[in-house]
C-alpha cells in the first residue's frame, strides 16, 4: 500500500474477503433481525445476489442494513470493505472508519475479536491505512492489540515491532518510540533466527488481507523514511535492524552478482577498461522531485568519456521521469515497472537482478535508499561490483557494507569524520568538504519561480493583505514552512521563546497533511506556552505563492533537529535572513554548510546560531530590527552565487567515483579490458 489509492488495486482479495466474512457470519445477526421484517428481507435478497456474484447489488443492501442496524458489526465491515476500495479519499476513509467500529466494543455488539482470522484481517487494514496517513499514534495501538493477541501473526508482529512514530507527543516519547523499536525487533530477529520455519502466509495475505495483495512487503515492514529526524537515537542501529527483518523474512532477496563475486575473488583487484560502466538508480526520478533537483546539475556534467551511464528509474508510483536523463544521447536509461504477475510475494523485487546484472555495471549508485519500497529491497543484492547510495534521503539505509559498499555524503555538512561515520552502515566517504556537493542552478528569476514557471514578483508587489489575506498583516513574520515530521519536540520550545520575546511575531508553519499529526504539533506547542492566536498554519503552497511567503516574511526559520535543503537555497537565492542551529545528523547541516561556502563570516554570526537560545536570540533580532534585517538580506544577497554553477563539484564527484570503481581508465584498451 504505498498510497491511500493502493487499494483499489486489491479487488480480488476484497472478494475474497468477503466470501470468508459472509459465509462465517453471514446470519449472526439473524436473530435480531427476525423481528425487523425488512432486515430479514434484506438478508434474503443478499444472499441471493452473492449467489449471483452481483457485488454491486449485494453492497447496496449492506448500506440500508447498516442504516436500520448501526450496532451490526457485520453490516459496518460489509460497506466498509465496500468503501475502503473507493478511489474518493473520503469514502474511503469513512470506509476504514467502518471497518475500526467492526471491531470496537463500544461501537458494535458482538464485535469480530482480534485474535480471530476476521479480526486480525480487519486491525491490520485499519492500522495499515493509518499508518500510511501519518495517523502513526492511532495505527500502533490497533496493530499492537492485535499482535499480542496473535503471537505467531509474522506480519502483525513486524508491523507492531518498527513502528517509529512520525509526529510524536515530546522528545520522551520519541526516545520511547526508539526504546520500544529497538526491544520489540530484537526479540523478533531472534524468534526468526530461532525458528526459521516461522514464516508469513503470503497466500492468505494476498487473497484475504485487503492491502496486502499488491506486495505483502508494503503491508508487513513499516518505512524508515521518519529515521532522519531522529536524532537522539543510533539511527545505523535503527535502520540495520529493519534491513535484518526483511532479510530473515525475504531471505531470496539478498543475492551476488557474477560480476560482483569475480571482483571480491580477485581480492578486488582493478582492471583497466576505456569507461567505468556505472549506474545511477532511484526511485526518485520522477519529474522535479526534491532528489532529481538536488544531483541532476552534477550527474549531466559527469565526463562521457570517462563514464558510461545508465539512468535506473525504479518507478514505484505514476508520473513520469525527469527529462533530464536525456540530456545526453549516449546515456541509457531503463524503467523498472511492477506487473501484476509480482503481486502476492514481498520478494517480487527479486525479478530484477538478471535485468541490472545484464547491464554489465562497474558501480551501482543509488541516489538514495529509504524512499521508496522497491529501491530499500533491490539494495539487498550486490548487483555490481561497487556499490553505493547518497544523501537523497539523508540517512544511512542499514545495509551492510559487503553489499553498499559506501555511503557518499559531503564533508562540510558533517560532523568530524570519525563522529560522522558512526551514523552509517556503509563505509563512509566525504566529497570535499572545501567544496560544494551539488552543482546547483537558481530555481527562480527576479520574477519567475522556475519550476512552476508561474510569477512570484507579482504577488510580493500586491503585499502581504492582498496576497495572504489570512494571515493578520502588520506583525513580524517568522515563517517555517517545513513540512511538520520534520519540526520534533525539540523544536516547539524555540517557536515559543521567539514568540514570547517578540510580542509582534506570528509565527507561520506548514500545516500536517495529516489530522492526528496536526492536532500532536498544534498541543506540544499550547503545552510548551505559545500564544496560538498567534499562529497562522497554511496548506502546502505553489512553489510561487512560497517564494512570495518567503520574500513577505521577516525572518525564515531553519527547521530543527532536521533541517532544510532546497528550501534554504530558495530563501537564499531570494535575499533572505535564514536562521538555523544545526545538529548532529546529516540532514541538519544543509543551511550550516551552505553559508560556509558563501564565505562570509560576519554573515555567518547573525544567522548560524550555536545553540537554542542563541538560535531564538538570532531570530528575534533580525526580526525586530530593520538595520539587522537589512544587514543580513544585504550580505546573503552580495554571497549566494557562491554556491551556484561550482565545477569543482562535478570535479569531486568524478574523483570520488574514480576512487571507488573496480577498474581503471585507460584511452588505449579498445574493448572488453586488461587485467592490471
Amino acid at each position: 500500500m504505498t498510497g491511500a489509492t493502493k487499494h483499489v488495486r486489491n479487488q480480488n482479495s476484497i472478494v475474497s474477503l468477503l466470501f470468508i466474512l459472509i459465509y462465517t457470519a453471514l446470519f449472526l445477526c439473524i436473530a435480531k433481525a427476525q423481528e425487523d421484517a425488512e432486515v430479514f428481507e434484506l438478508l434474503g435478497q443478499i444472499k441471493e445476489a452473492n449467489s449471483r456474484m452481483d457485488s454491486a447489488t449485494s453492497q447496496k443492501l449492506w448500506q440500508r442494513v447498516l442504516e436500520l442496524l448501526p450496532r451490526s458489526a457485520q453490516a459496518n465491515v460489509q460497506v466498509g470493505l465496500a468503501l475502503s476500495v473507493s478511489t474518493d479519499f473520503a469514502k474511503q476513509k469513512e470506509g476504514i472508519q467502518l471497518l475500526e467500529r467492526a471491531i470496537s466494543p463500544e461501537d458494535v455488539d458482538s464485535p469480530f475479536a482480534l485474535d480471530t482470522i476476521q479480526g486480525r484481517v480487519l486491525a491490520s487494514t485499519v492500522g495499515r491505512w493509518r499508518m500510511q496517513m501519518d495517523e502513526y499514534h492511532s495505527a500502533q495501538k490497533i496493530i499492537e492489540a492485535a499482535s499480542i493477541k496473535n503471537p505467531d501473526d509474522l506480519c502483525l508482529a513486524a508491523l507492531s515491532a518498527a513502528i517509529l512514530q512520525i509526529a510524536p507527543y515530546s522528545t520522551q516519547d520519541a526516545d520511547r518510540s526508539v526504546s520500544r523499536y529497538l526491544k520489540l525487533t530484537k526479540q523478533l530477529i531472534l524468534k526468526l533466527k530461532i525458528k526459521p520455519e516461522w514464516r508469513l502466509d503470503e497466500q492468505l495475505l494476498s487473497t484475504s488481507f485487503p492491502g496486502a495483495g499488491p506486495d505483502p512487503y508494503v503491508h508487513c515492514i513499516p518505512s524508515i523514511f521518519q529515521l532522519s529526524f531522529y536524532y537522539r537515537a543510533d539511527v545505523a542501529l535503527v535502520a540495520s535492524r529493519h534491513h535484518k527483518i526483511t532479510n530473515l523474512i525475504w531471505p531470496d532477496l539478498y543475492y551476488v552478482s557474477d560480476k560482483a563475486k569475480q571482483w571480491i575473488q580477485s581480492g578486488k583487484k582493478k582492471v583497466k577498461k576505456q569507461k567505468i560502466n556505472l549506474g545511477i538508480a532511484s526511485a526518485m526520478l520522477n519529474f522535479q522531485s526534491s532528489v532529481v533537483e538536488d544531483f541532476k546539475g552534477a550527474l549531466t556534467r559527469l565526463d562521457r568519456n570517462k563514464f558510461q551511464i545508465t539512468y535506473i528509474y525504479i518507478q514505484e508510483r505514476p508520473g513520469r521521469i525527469d527529462p533530464f536523463v536525456n540530456t545526453h544521447l549516449e546515456d541509457k536509461v531503463i524503467t523498472l515497472n511492477k506487473k501484476e504477475s509480482d503481486f502476492g510475494h514481498g520478494g517480487w523485487i527479486k525479478r530484477y537482478h538478471p535485468i541490472i546484472e545484464a547491464l554489465d555495471l562497474d558501480i551501482l549508485f543509488y541516489l538514495d535508499l529509504t524512499m521508496g519500497t522497491h529501491a530499500t529491497r533491490l539494495a539487498s543484492a550486490k548487483l555490481a561490483p561497487v556499490q553505493a547510495t547518497s544523501h537523497g534521503h539523508p540517512v544511512t539505509s542499514g545495509i551492510p557494507s559487503t553489499i553498499i559498499d559506501y555511503y557518499i555524503s559531503w564533508g562540510a555538512a558533517e560532523l568530524e569524520y570519525d563522529i560522522a561515520k558512526t551514523h552509517y552502515t556503509e563505509e563512509l566517504k566525504f566529497l570535499p568538504t572545501e567544496s560544494l556537493h551539488q552543482f546547483y542552478t537558481p530555481r527562480s528569476d527576479e520574477n519567475l519561480s522556475l519550476i512552476d514557471r508561474q510569477n512570484y514578483r507579482e504577488l510580493i508587489n500586491s503585499g502581504r493583505e492582498s496576497t495572504f489575506s489570512t494571515i493578520p498583516d502588520g506583525d513580524h513574520w517568522y515563517t517555517c514552512m517545513q513540512q511538520p515530521f520534520k519540526l520534533f519536540p525539540e523544536m516547539d520550545s524555540l517557536l515559543c521563546q521567539v514568540l514570547a520575546k517578540d510580542p509582534l511575531g506570528r509565527l507561520i508553519l506548514h500545516k500536517s497533511r495529516s489530522k492526528e499529526s496536526q492536532e500532536v504539533f498544534a498541543s506540544r506547542l499550547a503545552r510548551e506556552g505559545c500564544d496560538m492566536s498567534r499562529i497562522t498554519f497554511l496548506d502546502a503552497l505553489p512553489h510561487h505563492r512560497l517564494l512570495a511567503l518567503y520574500a513577505l516574511s521577516d525572518v525564515i526559520l531553519d527547521s530543527h533537529p532536521a533541517g532544510g535543503c532546497t528550501t534554504t537555497r530558495e530563501v537564499l537565492e531570494l535575499g533572505k535572513a535564514l536562521v538555523t542551529l544545526p545538529a548532529r545528523l546529516l540532514g541538519s547541516r544543509w543551511t550550516y554548510a551552505y553559508y560556509k561556502m558563501m564565505g562570509d563570516e560576519e554573515l555567518n554570526r547573525l544567522v548560524i546560531a550555536q545553540s537554542s537560545e542563541e538560535y531564538v536570540e538570532l531570530s528575534v533580532q533580525i526580526g525586530t530590527s530593520k538595520q539587522k534585517r537589512a544587514e543580513v538580506e544585504r550580505r546573503v544577497k552580495q554571497s549566494v552565487h557562491r554556491i551556484h554553477g561550482r565545477w569543482e563539484s562535478v570535479t569531486a564527484w568524478e574523483k570520488l567515483f574514480l576512487e571507488i570503481a573496480p577498474v581503471i581508465i585507460d584511452s588505449n584498451v579498445s574493448g572488453g579490458h586488461d587485467e592490471l
